[in-house]
């Protein structure tokens, strides 16, 4: 847990010294930028999970099932749109040496679908599955 505080704080100076300086501003920051911002959402996430099974295991059959496959599902999610980010970096680096010949200015919203959107997908596969097969309550 306090790695993960020590992350959420530190990536949160790194977002406000990328907010602050304007001449800082580009499509590469722009990316890390929501990168960052995954890897928050991330820490932040795990901690309440870490904090949610802490309280479950104190309170022993009061813990409530439909927040913690809600919270199981989110950390899925956090964990892969991380993955997801650093893909997205791998993509535009790609681009910008190989393919810099031929295209001009990247469009981000690829990168913002593939970063934030497609991780949703493993996410509710998991969840519907995990519904279907396996609802341990």
């Amino acid at each position: 847990m306090v790695g993960h505080g020590l992350s959420i704080v530190s990536l949160v100076i790194c977002l406000i010294i990328f907010s602050y300086f304007k001449s800082l501003s580009c499509q590469r920051i722009s990316l890390h930028k929501n990168m960052f911002l995954s890897f928050i959402v991330n820490s932040i996430v795990t901690i309440m999970w870490l904090s949610f099974n802490m309280a479950s295991d104190q309170a022993t059959n009061t813990g409530n099932p439909v927040s913690c496959k809600a919270l199981a599902v989110l950390t899925l999610y956090t964990s892969t749109s991380n993955y997801f980010w650093m893909l997205c970096q791998g993509i535009y680096l790609h681009t910008l040496i190989i393919v810099a010949v031929f295209v001009g200015e990247q469009q981000l919203f690829w990168y913002y679908v593939l970063g934030w959107g497609f991780p949703i997908v493993p996410a509710l596969m998991y969840a519907v599955a995990r519904g279907l097969f396996f609802n341990d309550k």
